[in-house]
């Protein structure tokens, strides 16, 4: 397991209820940043049952994009508002630069359950997120410039997030390896920078990335063709896309 920084533990010690382990929280983030989100849920539910307003976001977030599970807006919504309880502590850190308060305000104000919807500040936070450090908030403004919700649609700023993200992200890595692959986010398709982005993703346990891989061993895009190899990577795959 990653060493936490000390600014960290502090952030995680204010936002957790008493009791709880911070190491179950960061499991459930690196399950999270290789895509492996039912993973994800099994460490950050209980978290969230237990009253910790960090997980409850994590949880809503899950439900709202259908990550790891169906999506589902009412449960999503449920978990939201009872992060937002935490509003105060988050920007009491934020104003102390904390990179990663600075991404969950962000996202509350995206979403607006709990709190009113302010894109604007959501922006703002998420930005600070970003140039703190934070390849998460980095791979979240990549989204918020593809989805031109709250900010203008611009694949080029999108582009420049992800690979932002990308530094420190595996599963950033595997979309900007899937976007080489397919040509997406205003990049031509480059079989070989692919390859060299999606292979290491998917040996780390990237779930985007053994899927785009398989695609690539299964169709001979920029590899021999072999389909055992990407019958292997679709079925490794499949074996933790669906809640037990």
């Amino acid at each position: 397991m990653r060493r936490l920084s000390p600014v960290l533990l502090v952030a995680l010690a204010v936002l957790s209820s008493a009791g709880v382990a911070l190491c179950d929280f960061d499991a459930g983030l690196q399950a999270y940043l290789r895509s492996d989100y039912i993973e994800a849920m099994r460490h950050w539910r209980p978290l969230a049952e237990s009253g910790d307003a960090a997980a409850q976001l994590e949880v809503g977030l899950l439900y709202w994009y259908g990550q790891g599970l169906p999506e589902d807006r009412t449960e999503a919504a449920r978990w939201l508002k009872k992060s937002a309880s935490a509003e105060k502590a988050w920007k009491d850190l934020a104003s102390k630069a904390v990179p990663d308060a600075q991404l969950r305000l962000g996202l509350i104000y995206w979403h607006g359950i709990g709190v009113p919807r302010d894109g604007g500040l959501a922006l703002r936070h998420l930005e600070a997120a970003a140039n703190g450090g934070s390849t998460l908030a980095a791979g979240w403004l990549c989204t918020v410039y593809m989805e031109g919700e709250i900010a203008p649609r611009n694949e080029a700023i999108a582009l420049k997030w992800l690979e932002e993200s990308a530094r420190g992200s595996i599963e950033a890595r595997a979309i900007l390896g899937r976007s080489y692959l397919r040509g997406n986010l205003g990049v031509g398709k480059d079989y070989d920078k692919a390859l060299a982005l999606l292979e290491p993703a998917a040996k780390a346990g990237s779930l985007a990335a053994q899927t785009s891989l398989a695609e690539m061993y299964a169709s001979g895009f920029g590899v021999v063709q072999n389909s055992s190899e990407a019958y292997r990577l679709f079925a490794q795959a499949a074996d933790r896309k669906s809640v037990v």
